[in-house]
């Protein structure tokens, strides 16, 4: 689709028509600011809705960026040069546009090609990415894409004006076998093999959904988990790249005809149309987001009526009366069975309960605080089955809750159930040590959601009209199949967002540890004496092993927790829901968290035993052990700094002693030993707890859940703080190392193969009581020479077998 090397017409005829460069002016700037507006909708989505940020949605944010640089960087050279009717730019600048527009489309296709593969994994393999998988993989995309778009500028083929002369591209009309061979691996390497790839991924999906299908077996865990959430992700990101290939492959086609010799046939007007079609691919992806992911369109409703609520309350600008109640400005579906949802989220240490999305919440903050100006000491009067009861007129719980504060008056205030971010948090009172199956908990959300919800309405606090929080919140579920629904929700996002990181980090110091000192040899020690030498890297590589494998444990414990209970009622029959709830619970679970949630295959397991989090505690106090003797190995290495070991010089963080001046302690090793002590209690009551599950139900469930997020909330924070302040700190003394070394007598070992066992041990002994070296009391006992001794006792060559 190229003309010339050079960037400006040689000629004063123009290619086409005043009035089809006025068409084409206004075609490309329409697409520019399209993709512009579009493309920056999403990044502000993403940056403000935390629902979206997702290791999956990281790559649609990747591509939403490359979309708006060619919005950018892609289009206004174009539009400036359809507007003049001809190329008014330099070189340089034909250049960077040829650039510009072939490094984000690469990046654009590739992309894409990742998400392909991330569904695939996701569907045939169920595998779940993280973050940490997605910007590396999204480092690769760039790095990949600039490998290619950058071999014109070395030489390597060219970035030239297309025959339209309104952009540049690589030179696909020259014939130099350089250039050519340029454009071979070029269209291999970015269209052929990526479309290749998508073909690859999205038929094992298609063909995996369909073989799914005729297996009745696994149609309440495996289908549900596939054929809804799954499904419709894997369709959207299906129609991008389809839309992507419709619109790149003509201008491939058209360029694949100039590079074999057919440039007669491809007019200034077939090379114009599928470069800007092309370019409209910008535009249009964010469009589908919208159509096709409900998440989006939800979080865009949202950011559009939070705006239309600021833009309310500037134009009202009045104080309000007191005899007013706020009323949110929202708008509730009348149709029949619609109710109050309730939202279940959960954080990092605790499980959460909140009424609405974060963002819908920021709202109104006013509202939610009307009730709160009242006084602490004026109640309103609730009932619940056992009669009438006081219940503070700023609270949005009500009778049941307040009953609950009265019968379980264990541990105080450090006992309740956290809520997120403290939001709410005065209306959730309810301590850990309450009824076994949580029921006095899930019933304080039940009333928060149903007063909050009549708030909103402008009812009356405590009505229970027009939202009733038995009737219409619970719904007819029970807390035997909610409240481990939560546990296990919490203890995955727990797991996932503390505890792996926190572990991931830890493993990563200790790594570069055991490289930098790979080539530091130390003498070894068994049952804390002397042993054989090995290099303190190899040491090191013991614990990273460990680590690695206190991670496996973890991931290998998680499919059991990531089954749910919800839909399993009050004893596992399913009594009151409708057919299909369970597992819509499940895949709307699996949206917002990014988890493979599934439904629990047997609900009578799900309520009446808990060993999906006895097995993931199990995990975790084998992960306990494993710290517990890296952190002890560690402080005792560095131990001194004269009278001890001292092998190792460990940061100094604080002071260690209120009498000794000077002394520094090795506190992150005692911190984290502590936490291992702590784990190993936890995993105790866990054991206990997750015994006790009689007939039906387990009925020690807060108290488990309790010991469960403390146990993963403490080994992830442990571990990036015994990282952070200790281990990559850690420096060797090599001067101790080597002395301790060198007088160690166990190097005699290496003497066995030449002289025997009976021999070595003499020379050892010999050498012990009469405070001489090896060498010198192996000579004297005439068992070598000094020249064998030399060669034969050589700690470099006593790491490894021969």
């Amino acid at each position: 689709m190229n003309s010339t090397n050079g960037t400006e017409s040689d000629t004063e005829e123009y290619l086409f028509s005043a009035g089809t460069y006025k068409l084409l002016a206004c075609t490309i700037g329409t697409i520019g600011i399209l993709g512009f507006c579009n493309n920056v909708l999403i990044l502000v989505l993403y940056c403000k809705f935390k629902s979206l940020r997702t290791p999956t949605n990281l790559f649609l944010l990747n591509k939403s960026v490359s979309d708006l640089l060619v919005s950018v960087f892609g289009v206004s050279f174009t539009f400036v040069s359809c507007v003049k009717r001809r190329w008014v730019w330099d070189s340089a600048t034909c250049v960077w546009d040829g650039f510009s527009n072939s490094l984000f489309g690469i990046v654009s296709i590739m992309t894409l090609t990742v998400l392909a593969y991330e569904r695939y994994i996701r569907v045939v393999h169920a595998k779940v990415i993280d973050f940490t998988w997605s910007w590396r993989a999204i480092t690769y995309i760039w790095l990949y894409s600039l490998a290619w778009t950058g071999a014109p500028l070395l030489g390597w083929n060219r970035y030239t004006l297309e025959k339209h002369q309104l952009g540049c591209s690589v030179d696909w009309a020259s014939k130099d076998p350089n250039d050519a061979s340029f454009i071979l691996l070029f269209f291999l390497g970015c269209l052929f093999v990526p479309v290749g790839m998508m073909a690859y991924c999205y038929g094992h999906i298609f063909y995996t959904i369909r073989m799914l299908r005729c297996i009745q077996d696994l149609q309440t865990v495996q289908i549900i988990k596939v054929l809804r959430y799954e499904k419709k992700v894997a369709k959207m990101f299906f129609v991008m790249i389809s839309a992507f290939l419709i619109c790149w492959i003509p201008y491939a086609v058209v360029s694949l005809l100039v590079t074999y010799g057919y440039k007669d046939i491809v007019t200034p007007t077939v090379s114009v149309v599928p470069s800007f079609v092309a370019r409209s691919s910008t535009a249009y992806n964010p469009m589908i987001y919208f159509f096709m992911s409900r998440k989006f369109r939800l979080c865009l409703l949202q950011l559009l009526c939070a705006r239309l609520v600021r833009l309310q309350r500037s134009i009202k600008n009045r104080p309000l009366a007191n005899a007013e109640r706020p009323i949110r400005p929202i708008v509730m579906s009348q149709k029949d069975g619609d109710r109050p949802k309730k939202k279940v989220t959960f954080n990092t240490s605790s499980i959460v309960f909140i009424i609405t999305s974060d963002d819908t919440e920021q709202l109104d903050v006013s509202s939610r605080s009307s009730t709160a100006r009242a006084s602490s000491e004026s109640y309103r009067i609730e009932r619940d089955t056992f009669g009438e009861l006081k219940v503070p007129n700023d609270k949005y719980y009500g009778a049941q809750t307040v009953r609950s504060t009265m019968n379980f008056k264990i541990g105080g205030v450090t006992e309740r159930m956290p809520v997120i971010a403290g939001k709410l948090d005065d209306h959730f009172p309810l301590v850990v040590w309450q009824t076994g199956s949580g029921t006095q908990t899930n019933m304080n959300v039940n009333e928060v959601i149903s007063n909050r919800a009549i708030e909103m309405l402008g009812g009356k606090l405590g009505s229970k009209d027009p939202v009733h929080p038995n009737d219409h919140v619970n719904k007819s579920q029970s807390s035997n199949d909610t409240f481990p629904t939560a546990m296990h929700i919490a203890a995955a996002k727990e797991v996932h967002e503390v505890l792996l990181p926190g572990l991931q980090t830890l493993h990563d110091a200790l790594d570069g540890k055991a490289k930098e000192f790979k080539d530091i040899i130390k003498i070894g020690r068994t049952h804390t004496q002397d042993a054989v030498p090995l290099s303190l890297g190899q040491e090191f590589s013991g614990y990273v092993q460990q680590v690695k494998y206190s991670m496996l444990r973890i991931k290998s414990a998680m499919p059991r927790v990531y089954e749910l209970a919800a839909g399993g009622t009050a004893v596992g029959t399913g009594l009151n829901t409708r057919v299909g709830f369970a597992e819509k619970v499940a895949a709307r679970v699996s949206e917002l968290t990014g988890l493979p949630f599934v439904t629990a295959p047997n609900k009578f397991e799900a309520l009446a035993a808990h060993d999906a989090l006895v097995e993931l505690s199990g995990a975790m106090n084998t992960v306990a052990c494993s710290l517990m003797k890296i952190a002890n190995d560690i402080r005792f290495l560095g131990s001194g700094p004269r009278s001890g070991l001292g092998e190792l010089i460990l940061p100094e963080n604080e002071p260690g002693s209120s009498i000794m001046p000077g002394k520094v302690n090795p506190t992150q090793c005692e911190a984290i030993t502590m936490v291992a002590a702590q784990v190993m209690g936890n995993n105790v009551a866990v054991t206990v707890g997750g015994s006790n599950g009689h007939f039906e139900l387990n009925v020690f469930k807060p108290m488990i859940i309790k010991n469960v997020l403390n146990s993963a909330k403490l080994l992830g924070d442990a571990s990036v703080s015994f990282t952070e302040n200790c281990v990559v700190g850690i420096e060797a003394n090599t001067e101790r190392i080597n002395k301790l070394m060198n007088e160690s007598l166990m190097l005699v070992t290496a003497l066995n193969p030449h002289i025997g066992y009976d021999k070595a041990a003499k020379i050892a002994k010999t050498a012990h009581k009469d405070g001489s070296t090896l060498k010198e009391t192996a000579i004297k006992l005439g068992y070598l020479t000094s020249e064998q001794f030399d060669q034969w006792v050589k700690p470099q060559d006593m790491l490894g077998p021969k």
